[in-house]
């Protein structure tokens, strides 16, 4: 084998600035330069998504960045004998249906198909294109494991592009993640650490919308309004981790937060997907921050409201009493639109008033499935947002004689 000497050539027309990412470029330029440098790697691509079984199939051409005309740009262009690939990449812009059409469009016209390439964590809840054009949506992951799988027969020469292939999709966070429920407390792995990572990324990829529902809110509650107010992960990540080894009260898990205009932690409520617990099952739950008799005091002062005592402890249990309506409010508005949720219940705390969901395994894909999370989740947190902005005590003058 004969490797050809265009890759570097390739990779210096796709530089990344600090404004913009070209991360899809660089994986469609080097994924498609290694095919080209092994039409039977090629083949056994198009076998695997599915388009050609023939004996006697050859490439003709495998091309990136190709025009067509009025219908855009694609990605990649992969044409054998028979068939005419369109390839669409993504890495992080999100998936384009519009795009796709335009594509399927052109393909009409020419006689091919297309195929697109994405993150799983983008693959949630997709609705594929009902075209005979269209081959598939493949993740990332997928194209992982099947050039894995294939290295064993690719000529020795190739071999460590494909492996520094390999090793660029896991520093993208592109790789299958290992999610074995049995290592879980086992902190010492960072496999696990990864997979959470990997699972709190695909609920990161909601906060834009989520912050848009709570912007577009028809009856916005004057605490989420305004400068300050949002959606926003725990630490920018999400991702809770805590100790190295043994701890008293080890925590494994993601955390997504409602911040109110007042700022941390005032107006708190967290969407917290447990991993680890002792206690009991690892849960998915709601926990509303309502700190101390001397938190309630700050808060009131805050909104402008007078105490009724200098010890705040009336107000503290009025306010505890207030959020934990609010609870089950959203108890039963999830229950009207989820009915296989069947074990919510609201709970109170120290410092927290709360509903507990359900278990983390039940929003959570089967290891033998390529997402990681059932298509529930990502209604699941928009409708809790929803119904937590519906409730009708946001609208009540905040003052402990008014409190119910």
């Amino acid at each position: 084998m004969n490797l050809s000497n265009d890759l570097f050539i390739r990779l210096i027309n796709h530089r990344v600035t600090d404004t913009i990412s070209r991360k899809e470029d660089f994986l469609t330029e080097i994924f498609c330069w290694i095919l080209d440098q092994d039409h039977t790697l090629t083949l056994d691509f198009l076998k695997f998504v599915g388009l050609t079984e023939l004996e006697n199939e050859t490439i003709q051409s495998i091309q990136t960045q190709v025009q067509l005309g009025q219908f855009g740009r694609v990605d990649a262009q992969i044409q054998s004998s028979t068939e005419t690939l369109l390839i669409e990449c993504k890495v992080d812009a999100p998936y384009d249906p519009t795009q796709i059409q335009r594509y399927l469009d052109h393909a009409d016209s020419v006689n091919a198909k297309v195929l697109a390439i994405i993150p799983a964590i983008q693959s949630i809840d997709l609705e594929l294109p009902n075209h005979p054009s269209f081959v598939d949506i493949l993740t990332w992951e997928d194209i992982y494991s099947w050039l894995n799988e294939s290295i064993i027969n690719i000529d020795p020469l190739l071999q460590p592009h494909i492996e520094s292939l390999l090793a660029l999709l896991r520093h993208y966070r592109l790789e299958p993640i290992d999610r074995s429920i049995a290592t879980w407390e086992d902190q010492s792995q960072e496999v696990n650490r990864k997979y959470i990572r990997t699972v709190g990324a695909s609920i990161n990829s909601l906060v834009p919308g989520l912050n848009a529902l709570l912007k577009e809110h028809p009856t916005s509650p004057a605490w989420y309004s305004g400068e300050g107010a949002g959606v926003v992960p725990f630490n920018g990540t999400g991702f809770l981790y805590s100790g190295k080894g043994p701890s008293p009260r080890p925590i494994l898990g993601h955390n997504l937060q409602i911040i109110s205009k007042f700022g941390y932690p005032w107006g708190r409520l967290d969407f917290y997907l447990e991993f680890l617990s002792h206690r009991n099952n690892p849960t998915m739950r709601l926990q509303f921050w309502t700190g101390d008799a001397n938190n309630t005091l700050h808060l009131l002062n805050l909104l402008g409201v007078e105490p009724n005592s200098i010890d705040g402890v009336l107000e503290h249990e009025l306010y505890q009493n207030h959020i934990h309506n609010c609870m089950e409010y959203i108890k039963q508005e999830l229950t009207s639109h989820f009915p296989t949720l069947q074990n919510m219940r609201t709970w109170r705390t120290q410092g927290f008033v709360g509903l507990g969901l359900c278990d983390t395994t039940d929003l959570l894909e089967p290891t033998n499935q390529t997402y990681l999370l059932k298509p529930i989740v990502h209604q699941l947190y928009k409708t809790t947002l929803k119904a937590f902005l519906d409730w009708n005590g946001w609208q009540q003058d905040f003052h402990a004689n008014a409190l119910p």
